[in-house]
């Protein structure tokens, strides 16, 4: 799995790309740690790289989504890849889990009151890979 990190308008990007399963899955968590712990708030996970997620990954997405409830404000998953979302939709979670429908739509549904996103990016900057 690979994750890379863009910051948009103050909002962190999370391109992350591979299998999402029980070998890595906790970089995942260990990466919003990280970015929360340096005062990241407001996320956007784009999953549209991921082509494999076991139990494993599905719980590392339950596990940010709660602890960015608690203290690393918004989070939106985009982006979902056909078989992630088939998975996220055997296990019900595709109505719980808060998606957007592209990159788009997710920084703008997490941005502040009249903040108009644009398209971002990328930099390149902040990869890191597993």
């Amino acid at each position: 799995m690979e994750i890379a990190v863009r910051v948009f308008h103050g909002k962190h990007i999370l391109d992350v790309s591979g299998e999402l399963d029980l070998y890595n899955a906790h970089q995942l968590r260990e990466a919003f740690k990280a970015l929360v712990a340096r005062g990241g708030r407001g996320f956007v996970l784009n999953l549209k790289g991921v082509r494999f997620i076991d139990s494993s990954g599905v719980a590392a997405l339950l596990s940010v989504n709660a602890m960015l409830a608690v203290g690393g404000g918004p989070l939106r998953i985009c982006n979902v890849s056909a078989p992630v979302r088939r998975v996220l939709e055997l296990t019900g979670l595709n109505g719980f889990l808060p998606m957007a429908a592209s990159e788009l739509d997710a920084l703008e549904s997490i941005g502040s009151p009249g903040e108009r996103a644009q398209a971002p990016r990328s930099s390149g900057a902040g990869a890191a890979s597993a």
